[in-house]
């Protein structure tokens, strides 16, 4: 065995009996050998520690459970849903679109509102979810969209609060898909991953407003209400993996 053989097993030869010839063969040669003699050492340190403190305590059965929850998520597939996340966004989009009364129609409106759906559900399908740079390209977009409609006007109170509600509708579809992925364990998501896809939701909405609202011009209405959506979902989505880790996992809580 040579002295790089014998360093590997070191913790093994220690823990031989005292009369075994391989222990009492690594004893003789570390008395010439300083290399192996330190790596001895560091293993009878090891073992007297271990026999001090004793085995470390199993992990509780909701532990192991959550853990064996992640693997089999893992395995499916799992992470962020993101395919499923992004058509419920273009839905979250479509929803909103189809709900209004009057509609603004014009080639423009189509193009600009199209893109910022596409936009919403690319996110939702490439962004760092599990990162709060997802949430922040999330807001980050929602403001630049309306910076780049918004002009003067004075934000509507009532009309505020009917987009306000829109884009929190849009933003449920794609939450309540993650939601029900996590709850069937088909996919793991912490609450970073739940804010993004309900932030990118709200933005798909946001997008629809662009054909619905009366006000898609008016930089305070926007900036209060669309933009503010965006961020009200992010938070919204926040407390649904809050609630839902709860009720999956009471004792963690409790």
């Amino acid at each position: 065995m040579t002295c790089a053989e014998r360093r590997e097993v070191s913790l093994a030869l220690v823990a031989l009996p005292r009369d075994d010839s391989e222990r009492a063969s690594a004893d003789a040669h570390a008395r010439g050998c300083p290399a192996c003699a330190r790596a001895l050492a560091e293993a009878r340190a090891l073992l007297r520690l271990v026999d001090r403190h004793g085995a470390p305590a199993a992990p509780s059965p909701a532990v192991l459970r959550r853990t064996a929850d992640r693997v089999v998520a893992d395995l499916r597939g799992g992470g962020a849903p993101r395919v499923w996340a992004a058509i419920a966004t273009i839905a979250g989009f479509v929803l909103v679109a189809l709900l209004a009364r009057d509609r603004f129609t014009d080639p423009a409106t189509l193009a600009i509102a199209t893109l910022g759906a596409v936009a919403a559900a690319a996110g939702a399908a490439m962004l760092p979810l599990h990162r709060w740079t997802g949430v922040a390209i999330a807001l980050v977009a929602s403001a630049l969209f309306a910076a780049a409609l918004g002009e003067r006007g004075e934000p509507l109170a009532m009309g505020g609060m009917t987009c306000l509600a829109l884009e929190l509708m849009a933003a449920s579809l794609p939450l309540a898909t993650t939601a029900v992925l996590v709850w069937r364990r088909r996919a793991s998501a912490g609450p970073l991953v739940f804010s993004c896809v309900a932030a990118v939701g709200a933005l798909a909405g946001q997008a629809g407003l662009h054909i619905t609202c009366e006000a898609r011009f008016d930089a305070p209405h926007l900036l209060a209400f669309h933009v503010g959506g965006v961020a009200l979902a992010a938070l919204a989505g926040w407390l649904v993996s809050l609630t839902l880790r709860r009720m999956r996992d009471p004792s963690a809580h409790g």
